[in-house]
């Protein structure tokens, strides 16, 4: 009784196991065809351009929470760190030139 307990359980486990992965895998693809579709519209500089942008208009203001320095610094590390992934997700989303169909690409 004990053994098939464990073998049930050990099933479920599995079970689970196999459908959370299923579900990554959809969330992930969710994300790559996500950050495509940004891509394919907007190309990294005009997207780092807009970051910019709010990063100055940020910077330049009075109002809370930016009105306080450890806030500027936190907002331009943050800066930093999304260009960075704006230029490793253009590395790793496959996007056709502008001009260009992903099929004749």
């Amino acid at each position: 009784m004990y053994t098939f307990y464990l073998l049930s359980l050990s099933s479920k486990i599995a079970n689970i196991t196999r459908e959370k992965e299923k579900c990554m895998e959809t969330t992930d693809k969710q994300h790559l065809k996500a950050m495509e579709a940004i891509l394919e519209e907007t190309s990294v500089q005009e997207l780092d351009d807009f970051l910019w942008e709010m990063t100055v208009a940020c910077l330049t203001t009075d109002a809370p929470p930016f009105n306080r320095a450890a806030k500027r610094a936190d907002l331009l590390l943050n800066y930093n760190r999304i260009k960075a992934l704006l230029a490793a997700g253009a590395q790793i989303v496959p996007v056709a030139p502008a001009g260009h169909t992903a099929a004749a690409a």
